[in-house]
């Protein structure tokens, strides 16, 4: 009767070669899932709760994932996939919103985590992860940069500033003029900051030379009602969404321009806007699962675009415009894609 030789374990010398193999293969295939699952999400565009856009100078798209504790970079030219960057190495904790400097780096608001994470939008490196203890930043909901080399944060009662070139900390300014739940922010080219005041029903304008006040817009005169989101166009005007409604100021005095609230155009719990190079307004409306655009040079409708004839629009919380013409939407499970010129559909990314 015929044995099998057997190795010092017990096994023939085809069964060890088998069990080597199968150890390798479950090795590469246990680091592709790791991979896959902490690091890069490579084929994949991975949206989850897309929350907050940008874009840099170098015509890429950078989406916060809130709920995905992760953001996605894309190619403007053509929306492809370039990477998805997570909280295993950049420390992403609930990021509610993000901002892109002169400097070439994109900068990300971690809320729950109370932290900046930097980002360098050339390769998509991490820079440093800022803790907010030692910067007075603490569930940080907005941040912006201005044309001076600073970083801007809203983060509870305060707003923070810092420098960007190293993230140093510049001051923190508390319950400044009467704010309360500041809630969006954003810099001007005039050398001015912008705050949304939430609960109080204002918009403070700052130097941002100094942060010296200069001047705060109240409800009374200017309509604002739970103002939730603010951006500045190249005309030189700054729309704040405010309830159902959207109000234009002029920066060099803050003067009131127009409050649009008519129902022709189509604001339904507007909750982001931004602006064009084209010279238009672009509004995202929760409710209604729809875009409106605004013409900035008389206030004139555009149109409204339903999100049945744009693929998909559903509950649309973020939006931003790239400097190829390109109108980006974030929604509940998707990123959809518009073309500035006409609002016609270009494509969804899921």
């Amino acid at each position: 009767m015929k044995t099998k030789k057997l190795n010092q374990k017990g096994f023939s010398h085809f069964e060890a070669i088998v069990l080597i193999v199968v150890l390798v293969l479950i090795s590469a295939v246990g680091t592709f899932v790791y991979s896959r699952m902490h690091k890069s999400h490579a084929g994949s565009q991975y949206f989850h709760a897309p929350y907050a856009m940008t874009t840099d100078s170098l015509g890429h798209v950078w989406v916060a994932n809130l709920l995905g504790n992760s953001v996605t970079e894309l190619n403007a030219k053509d929306g492809s996939f370039v990477n998805v960057y997570s909280n295993y190495n950049y420390e992403f904790n609930y990021p509610y919103a993000i901002t892109t400097d002169n400097l070439g780096h994109v900068w990300v608001a971690n809320d729950r985590g109370s932290s900046l994470t930097e980002l360098n939008a050339k390769d998509g490196s991490l820079v440093k992860v800022y803790d907010g203890a030692s910067r007075s930043i603490l569930n940080p909901t907005a941040i912006t940069t201005d044309n001076l080399g600073h970083i801007w944060v809203v983060n509870g009662p305060a707003v923070t500033e810092l420098n960007a070139k190293d993230g140093s900390f510049v001051n923190v300014y508390r319950n400044y003029y009467g704010s309360n739940r500041p809630y969006a922010i954003t810099a001007d080219n005039l050398g001015h900051i912008w705050v949304s005041n939430y609960s109080l029903n204002s918009v403070i304008e700052l130097n941002a030379k100094d942060c010296s006040l200069v001047q705060e817009l109240s409800a009374a005169s200017y309509a604002f009602n739970f103002p939730s989101a603010i951006t500045p166009d190249n005309l030189g005007h700054i729309w704040v969404v405010n309830g159902s409604a959207v109000t234009e100021l002029n920066t060099k005095d803050g003067s009131l321009v127009k409050v649009y609230n008519d129902a022709s155009y189509g604001f339904n719990v507007p909750t982001a806007i931004t602006a064009d190079n084209l010279g238009h307004i672009w509004v995202a409306n929760s409710r209604s699962n729809s875009v409106t655009e605004i013409n900035t040079k008389d206030g004139s409708l555009v149109k409204v675009y339903d999100g049945a004839s744009r693929n998909i629009l559903d509950n649309p919380t973020a939006i931003t415009a790239d400097k190829l013409g390109h109108i980006w939407v974030g929604n509940s499970p998707v990123v959809t894609e518009l073309n500035a010129k006409d609002g016609s559909f270009i494509q969804v990314l899921k």
